[in-house]
């Protein structure tokens, strides 16, 4: 093909190596704000994407009382975390919480300091003041998200938008 010559090989030509967001084209320069297929700039997907994730993650949730008592509450539900606050008023986020006789048994744990390594805890349910689930509100959610998404849409053509006027 005549072209330049790496470890031995023929390197395929320089517009090949541009980002897939970053158009270049085949003598090097950049074209503008989008490739050939119209991908809007990495800037904006990644704030886009970080705002999104952000949103997901956040989703708008709220402890909600596990009653009538936490025992009846996890004799029909089987909830993935299950934050309990004993009669001395500490609390502990149980995972994967479940009833073993008389106690409520999950694990605690696992995060990024050194000295919370992932253990199993058991509380027996005389020592349990109140047990509370995570409930998402999913309607604002989709409004903070969808809100989120306008801002953004309207700062992005308020820039000049994909073709950078």
């Amino acid at each position: 093909m005549g072209g330049r010559r790496v470890g031995g090989r023929e390197a395929p030509p320089a517009w090949f190596h541009a980002e897939f967001t970053e158009p270049v084209s085949r003598d090097g320069s950049v074209e503008g704000n989008t490739n050939k297929e119209g991908v809007m700039p990495s800037r904006w997907r990644r704030a886009l994407s970080s705002v999104l994730v952000v949103s997901y993650t956040s989703a708008c949730s709220s402890w909600q009382v596990a009653g009538p008592s936490p025992e009846e509450y996890m004799r029909a539900h089987s909830p993935e975390e299950l934050r309990v606050t004993r009669m001395d008023s500490s609390t502990i986020v149980l995972r994967a919480p479940r009833l073993q006789v008389d106690s409520l048994v999950g694990t605690a744990g696992g995060g990024l300091r050194r000295d919370d390594s992932l253990r199993i805890v058991t509380i027996p349910l005389s020592e349990v003041r109140m047990a509370e689930v995570r409930e998402s509100n999913t309607v604002m959610t989709l409004g903070i998200v969808g809100l989120v998404m306008l801002v953004v849409g309207v700062a992005f053509e308020a820039s000049g938008g994909i073709m950078g006027d």
